[in-house]
C-alpha cells in the first residue's frame, strides 16, 4: 500500500444523527385487530411515549380497502410522515389482493381543497358523482369528500416497512436553501419551495456492535416511496422499488473539515449541485446537520468526533471503561508487537514504513527530541499513539469512538475532568451542554487533593495511562501525569482547577505548557519527510531502557 492520504484511511462509520440536532427517530408497527375487523400501521417516536401517529383501515367486500383514521400528532405535522404511513397501508394491501381503497377527505371548507389536493397528490380522485356531505357545528363547517384509488392499475408497489427499523425524516439543501426532490419517475431535482416532499425517509441501517454501527449506513427513500441510488456510471435516480447495495450510503467523518461524508457502494461520494441537485464526487463532501436539515458544505462545521467525545465523554461512561479495561488481560506484547496491532488495526499492516499511524506518532516525539527534552519525555510522547489499541477491544459503548482519526486523536482532542462542568476555555465550548456533567455535576473530588484523584475522559492517553501504571515501568516520576494531562489543555494552559490541583502538580504543569507553546500538528509535508524505519528504532530502544520487556493491556 503507498502513500495514504487522510481521506484513504480506515475509518469506522459515524452514527448520523451524531450531526442532526435533535432530529426524532421513528419506527413502525403493524397491529390486525380481528375483533374489531381493523388493521392498522402505528407509528412511534424515540423521544414521545405512546404513538404519535396511525392509519387505520378496514377490509370491505369485492377486494376493497376503506380507510377510516390518518392522524399524525400536532409536533411531528408537515414533515412527510402521513405519507410513510399510507405507502405502509399501500404495501400490505398489495399483499392481500386489494383493488381499490377509498377514504373520505374530511376538510374545513375554509381550507378548501388543502386535504383533498393533498390525497390527489397521492394517486386518490374524487369519486365520480360522489355525494359530498356537510357539517356543522356552533363555530365551523367541514365537508367530507369521498375519493378513491385503485390499485390494479398502479405498477409501483411500495417496500413493506420491517418492524421495529428505525428512521428519521430530513431534508437534503444548500445553505442558501435550495432542496433536492425527486420526481415520481425518479429524477432528481431541486426546489425553494416549501413542501412535504423535500423530506427524505432515511432508514438507519446497521447494528449495535463491531463497525456496523446502528445509522452508520443509510438509505434514502423519497417521498414516492423510492429509493435513492447511485449507478456505477455516476448517475443519481431515485427510482429504485427496494434497497439493496446501490442505494446505501455509508456515513463517515469528514477527514478534513466538520460533518460526515456520504459515502455510495461505489466508492465515490454524494454532494449537491445548485443546477443540477445531487452529483457524485470522487472527494469527500461535508454535509452537517441542522435539526432535520443535512446541510451540503456547512460553513463553520464542527468535527464530528468533538460532538462524540463532548457528548458521551460523562463520568460514568469513563469509570465504567476504566474497570473493563483494569484487568489488564487482552494481550501480552512489546512495543513492537503493540506497533504492528496497531498497524492492523488501522489497515497498515503490510506498508510500516509508509504507516501514518507511526509517523503522527513519531513527528509528536520527535519534536520533543528536538526541544531537547530527556529521553523518558521523548518516550511518552510516543508511547500515546500506542493507546489508541484500546480500539481493538471496543464494545458497543465505545465504538462509536473508532470513528474519530488517528491525527484527530492526537492533536485535535482536548480532555477535562469529567463529573463537573466543562471550562468555557476549552475548544468548541458551545458543545459543553451536551456533556450531562456539565449541567448536573456529580463528581465529590478532594479540594486540592490533587489531580490523580480525577476521572479523565476513556481516551488513548487514559488507558496508556493505565497500561505503564499496571506494567511496572521505571518511568521518571512525572512521565505518567505527563502522559495522562498531555491533552488537559484547559489545566496546563488555562490556569483551570487550581481548586483540584495540588503543588505537587506544579511541575507537571509547567512542563506541559512549555510543551504545547510551539506545538503544531504536522503538515502533510512533515509526515511525507519522516522516515519511520531510520527513526522508529530509537523510540523501541528508549521503550528498552524504561519498560518491561513485554507489557499486559
Amino acid at each position: 500500500m503507498n502513500n495514504m492520504d487522510e481521506s484513504q484511511l480506515t475509518l469506522a462509520k459515524v452514527d448520523l444523527r451524531e450531526v442532526l440536532e435533535g432530529n426524532a427517530c421513528f419506527r413502525l408497527q403493524f397491529i390486525e385487530d380481528v375483533r374489531a375487523k381493523e388493521m392498522k400501521w402505528v407509528l412511534f417516536t424515540d423521544s414521545r411515549r405512546g404513538a404519535i401517529g396511525k392509519l387505520i383501515f378496514t377490509l370491505e367486500a369485492n377486494n376493497s380497502a376503506h380507510v377510516k383514521v390518518i392522524d399524525i400528532h400536532q409536533n411531528y405535522r408537515n414533515m412527510g410522515l402521513s405519507k410513510i404511513l399510507f405507502l405502509a397501508c399501500m404495501a400490505t394491501l398489495a399483499q392481500r389482493n386489494v383493488h381499490e381503497l377509498c377514504l373520505e377527505a374530511e376538510e374545513d371548507t375554509r381550507r378548501h381543497k388543502k386535504l383533498v389536493g393533498l390525497y390527489e397528490s397521492w394517486g386518490f380522485s374524487v369519486k365520480e358523482n360522489a355525494k359530498i356531505l356537510f357539517l356543522y357545528n356552533d363555530t365551523q363547517s367541514f365537508r367530507k369528500v369521498p375519493m378513491t384509488l385503485p390499485l390494479q392499475s398502479k405498477c409501483f408497489i411500495p417496500l413493506e416497512p420491517v418492524e421495529q427499523d428505525s428512521f428519521c425524516m430530513l431534508s437534503l439543501r444548500t445553505m442558501d436553501g435550495v432542496f433536492v426532490v425527486a420526481s415520481e419517475d425518479g429524477l432528481i431535482d431541486t426546489t425553494t419551495g416549501k413542501s412535504r416532499d423535500v423530506f427524505w425517509q432515511t432508514m438507519l441501517l446497521g447494528t449495535t456492535s463491531g463497525d456496523d454501527i446502528k445509522g452508520g449506513t443509510i438509505c434514502l427513500r423519497s417521498a414516492h416511496g423510492k429509493f435513492l441510488c447511485v449507478e456505477p456510471v455516476g448517475t443519481v435516480l431515485a427510482d429504485r422499488f427496494v434497497n439493496s447495495t446501490w442505494e446505501t450510503f455509508d456515513v463517515l467523518p469528514h477527514p478534513s473539515s466538520g460533518g460526515v461524508a456520504l459515502r455510495s457502494y461505489h466508492g465515490n461520494y454524494l454532494g449537491l449541485d445548485d443546477a443540477r441537485g445531487l452529483a457524485i464526487s470522487p472527494t469527500p463532501v461535508a454535509w452537517d446537520g441542522e435539526a432535520m436539515n443535512l446541510l451540503c458544505q456547512k460553513e463553520g462545521t464542527t468535527p464530528v468526533h468533538v460532538k462524540i467525545m463532548r457528548k458521551y465523554q460523562t463520568m460514568a461512561f469513563a469509570r465504567a471503561q476504566r474497570q473493563r479495561f483494569a484487568t489488564l488481560d487482552r494481550a501480552v506484547w512489546s512495543i513492537d508487537d503493540a506497533c504492528r496491532a496497531l498497524l492492523a488495526l488501522y489497515g497498515e499492516a503490510h506498508c510500516r514504513c509508509d504507516s501514518r499511524v507511526l509517523k503522527h506518532m513519531l513527528h509528536d516525539a520527535e519534536a520533543v527530541r528536538a526541544a531537547g527534552h530527556p529521553d523518558w519525555l521523548q518516550l511518552i510522547v510516543f508511547l500515546r499513539g500506542l493507546g489508541l489499541l484500546f480500539l481493538l477491544w471496543a464494545d458497543e459503548d465505545t465504538v462509536k469512538l473508532r470513528s474519530t482519526s488517528v491525527a484527530q486523536w492526537l492533536h485535535a482532542t482536548p480532555t477535562w475532568a469529567t463529573g463537573r462542568p466543562i471550562p468555557d476555555t476549552i475548544a468548541h465550548a458551545a458543545l459543553n451542554e451536551l456533556n450531562p456533567d456539565h449541567s448536573k455535576p456529580s463528581a465529590t473530588y478532594e479540594a486540592h487533593g490533587g489531580l490523580a484523584q480525577v476521572i479523565m475522559p476513556w481516551t488513548p492517553e487514559e488507558y496508556m495511562y493505565h497500561v505503564l501504571l499496571g506494567n511496572d515501568a521505571s518511568l521518571p516520576e512525572d512521565a505518567l501525569p505527563a502522559l495522562r494531562y498531555f491533552s488537559c489543555d484547559v489545566w496546563h494552559t488555562h490556569e483551570a482547577y487550581t481548586d483540584l490541583a495540588s503543588p505537587a502538580d506544579g511541575d507537571v504543569q509547567d512542563l506541559l505548557r512549555e510543551l504545547h507553546t510551539d506545538r503544531q500538528s504536522p503538515s502533510a509535508t512533515d509526515l511525507a519527510r519522516m522516515d519511520v524505519d531510520a527513526t522508529l528504532p530509537y523510540y523501541l530502544s528508549l521503550s528498552a531502557k524504561y519498560l518491561p520487556p513485554v507489557l499486559r493491556w
